[in-house]
């Protein structure tokens, strides 16, 4: 319960202050609604004993509205706090959220779905709000009407009080056993709703895969499916709320039937006054409703739990360490790149073992190897997407442990093999590295990246939205993105994660060529299948089982054996075989034309 305390505390932030002056009004409020049946009772007694006088009947009619008054006042005053305090501490609870997401490491990204992330960033912070903007001050409420309308009971009629308090306790236990319930089946129904949200957005991301695999039905079927366990989740809580209700209703009136019973008898019997029987009356109305909101109190707060949970979940996930020790101010990178001794794996499983190179800034390397053999991996040691690894990554002589990751990476130009595109213009696209840049740089790195090429084809060319995740481009179009948006940083080092793969050779050769003229001086690495990029390089780096099994550059490497020339030598003659083939077919269908012409 403590932990349950702070942690709502926690996600007040810096509106802890302005709660706890809707509160206050609502207190206000609730005290002087505790004032009207006092009133009224001491206007009934006069009226009684006939001592009533025009102005005594004229003070008690201006003290009844007064009090109205005040009681709306203080309540207005209330819900414009706690308004404003639950809207502004789930902004900062959003925008909390969202940056814990963006300061999460790559490795633990991974572990929640999409969709389960949207359903915790909307759904469940929407439940905390309305939670805080409501329930949160109607617990001081209820605290001061069961404080304030026992007191006031117990000193109009201390016996008759005791017998209206004996079924407090039995509401409230059956109230916190319908809390224990319902904690549960909001976990549940929280969890199927996520889940269906998972489904919807695999499905948009996906699309192109489910029409090509012909699966409509399947996941109309897995989607119903969800659904209906989403459904079922929300009948049992309808079903435990349905059960809660009526059962307090039978007790509370129960409560209301005795006191009506035995306050009746004592009014008769003149042991009671008919102002105090009326007070009284209205009091153990008063008392009723802060017991049954107990209750409501307890399935909200179980509701809300679960959420705040659900957050505090993407809350507690790790983030980048902070950069202790690093230096602030940027310093340009050359490009020189030293691995020395690096060795990486996931968990129990070893990607990279044992890496030393060396690049001179301004060097092309080529990074060859079979699928899982590390390619990847290494480059994203050098953007620092991943920590611990053993031995020491350095450029231009300093660790990239001491320098700050914005740095680093602001430095470091990556293209992705699958090009990623936001759901903007081409023009954004291409920009979103930079914070403003010039219709030139793009224009110019759009050129350099052939994207120039099809963007005319378009009516409204670099105004053209692209869709989500570039769904309205071909692979080679978001490729071509993708690398012009990087050239626009001029980055020190570059790094080409097979890049080019869904380009035709000639566009291929035309790129390398204008990436050679524009970043001159840029240190680039290129993972690639392509024997001819490779060759093109300064140097070549295979990878085999997470192991450097050979480097150099083509010439060296050709005369040397080992894994390297036997791909080449391989790829020679699949290409000799080829134009063996075209030559015979050509043969062909020369005597078929002389034939013809005869």
């Amino acid at each position: 319960m403590i932990r349950l305390v702070t942690d709502f505390r926690n996600a007040m932030g810096a509106f802890q202050k302005t709660f706890i002056l809707a509160g206050m009004a609502l207190v206000m409020a609730t005290l002087f609604q505790l004032v009207l049946p006092w009133v009224l009772r001491i206007a009934i007694d006069t009226l009684s004993d006939e001592s009533a006088t025009r102005m005594s009947i004229l003070i008690l009619t201006i003290a009844l509205p007064v009090t109205a008054v005040c009681e709306a006042l203080f309540t207005f005053l209330r819900g414009r706090l706690a308004a404003k305090a639950s809207e502004g501490a789930v902004c900062d609870l959003r925008n909390r959220l969202f940056q814990h997401l963006m300061r999460m490491p790559m490795s633990v990204q991974g572990d929640i779905q999409a969709g389960d992330f949207i359903q915790r960033a909307t759904s469940d912070i929407q439940t905390l709000g309305r939670f805080m903007s409501v329930q949160v001050t109607e617990i001081a409420r209820t605290l001061c009407l069961l404080i304030g309308v026992s007191a006031l009971m117990l000193y109009m009629q201390p016996g008759l009080a005791l017998i209206a308090l004996a079924l407090v306790p039995p509401i409230f236990l059956f109230s916190l056993f319908f809390f224990g319930k319902i904690h549960h089946r909001f976990e549940q129904f929280d969890e199927a709703e996520a889940s269906l949200s998972s489904i919807v957005q695999e499905y948009l991301t996906g699309i192109r895969v489910v029409k090509a695999f012909a699966r409509e039905y399947f996941e109309e079927k897995r989607f119903e499916t969800s659904n209906r366990t989403m459904v079922k989740e929300d009948i049992r809580l309808s079903n435990l709320h349905a059960l809660f209700w009526p059962s307090s209703d039978i007790l509370c009136m129960l409560q209301a039937v005795i006191i009506l019973y035995f306050g009746g008898m004592r009014t008769i019997s003149g042991d009671m006054s008919l102002g105090t029987f009326v007070a009284f009356n209205t009091y153990v109305m008063f008392l009723i409703w802060p017991v049954r909101q107990v209750g409501r109190l307890l399935g909200e707060t179980g509701r809300a739990s679960v959420s705040l949970q659900r957050i505090n979940e993407i809350l507690n996930m790790p983030v980048e360490t902070p950069e202790n020790g690093c230096e602030n101010s940027r310093q340009p990178l050359k490009g020189g790149v030293y691995f020395k001794k690096v060795s990486f794996g996931y968990e129990d499983t070893p990607v990279l073992k044992n890496i030393t190179f060396r690049v001179k800034p301004g060097k092309t390397v080529a990074i060859l190897g079979a699928t899982g053999s590390g390619k990847s991996t290494l480059m994203k040691l050098l953007l620092r997407f991943h920590e611990h690894y053993t031995g020491d990554i350095f450029i231009d002589g300093r660790n990239i442990r001491d320098i700050p990751k914005e740095d680093l990476r602001s430095q470091i130009g990556l293209v992705m093999q699958e090009a990623f595109l936001f759901s903007r213009t081409i023009y954004d696209n291409i920009g979103f590295g930079m914070d403003s840049p010039s219709r030139k740089e793009i224009k110019g790195a759009a050129v350099t990246a052939a994207v120039d090429k099809f963007v005319s084809e378009f009516p409204r060319r670099y105004k053209t939205i692209v869709g989500e995740r570039g769904v309205t481009l071909s692979g080679g179009q978001k490729q071509r993105i993708a690398l012009a948006r990087v050239l626009v940083k001029r980055p020190s080092i570059l790094i080409l994660d097979d890049t080019t793969s869904a380009l035709d050779t000639e566009t291929e050769a035309a790129i390398w060529t204008k990436l050679r003229q524009s970043l001159s001086g840029c240190t680039a690495f290129i993972i690639t299948h392509r024997l001819s990029t490779a060759a093109a390089a300064n140097k070549i780096l295979v990878l085999e089982n997470g192991k450097i099994v050979q480097q150099g550059s083509h010439v060296d490497l050709i005369k040397k054996p080992g894994l390297y020339r036997r791909l080449h030598d391989y790829h020679s003659s699949r290409l000799a075989a080829f134009k063996e083939e075209t030559r015979h077919e050509k043969q062909k269908t020369g005597k078929r034309k002389r034939r013809t012409s005869y």
